[in-house]
């Protein structure tokens, strides 16, 4: 039986599609796994907020700009209050979620002599005056002086690759005084620490 240039190109786009497809689920089911691994991480006492950290996850893959109003557009589940509560004022723990974050980055970019970690900081440009940290500061976006918060990351990596394994906030000074004001925000425990302190707390 002849088969026509028309048949061919049907067959082939069949068969990419059936490919495309193979590859789609290969990814659902390791973003299923990732997030098994991460699920019993987001608990608060008797509650778990991991259908809210899987939200935001999906969130971040599906909207074109990371902001909550550009979130919920795409993401079905989501609504806006419950995930704004769970990102500003839910009291839980992120040094668990740190720490898996570091093993699985170690099992992708360590171990290798290439590998390095890097500590580093970088400014963070902010208008208001309510977040946590924020003061008039070099800020290096900026290349001036301006209200920015200054974040210091500890990053893992390996050649073109990194990823971000622990953040720190610095505090500045003025941020000393706030004791019980109405600037100190919800759940903030704070730990006074030099550069270098902070730095060897990272590593």
């Amino acid at each position: 039986m002849r088969i026509t240039a028309a048949q061919k190109i049907k067959t082939s786009s069949r068969e990419n599609f059936h490919v495309r497809l193979q590859l789609l689920a290969g990814l659902a089911r390791q973003l299923l796994s990732f997030r098994g691994r991460y699920n019993k991480l987001f608990q608060r006492h008797t509650v778990s907020l991991s259908e809210k950290a899987f939200q935001y996850l999906k969130g971040s893959f599906q909207a074109d700009k990371k902001n909550m109003e550009r979130m919920e557009e795409r993401v079905v589940e989501m609504e806006y209050d419950p995930l704004q509560y769970f990102l500003s004022d839910s009291n839980w723990d992120k040094r668990p979620v740190n720490g898996q974050i570091a093993r699985d980055s170690d099992k992708l970019l360590g171990g290798y002599d290439e590998s390095a970690l890097y500590i580093d900081e970088t400014g963070i440009p902010k208008k208001g005056k309510m977040s946590v940290g924020v003061a008039r500061q070099w800020c290096e976006q900026l290349g001036k002086g301006d209200n920015c918060q200054i974040a210091v990351f500890a990053s893992l990596g390996r050649g073109h690759f990194s990823t971000s394994i622990d953040c720190w906030l610095f505090l500045p000074e003025d941020w000393k005084k706030i004791g019980t004001t109405a600037r100190k925000p919800k759940f903030l425990k704070i730990r006074w620490y030099s550069g270098p302190s902070m730095n060897k707390h990272l590593i």
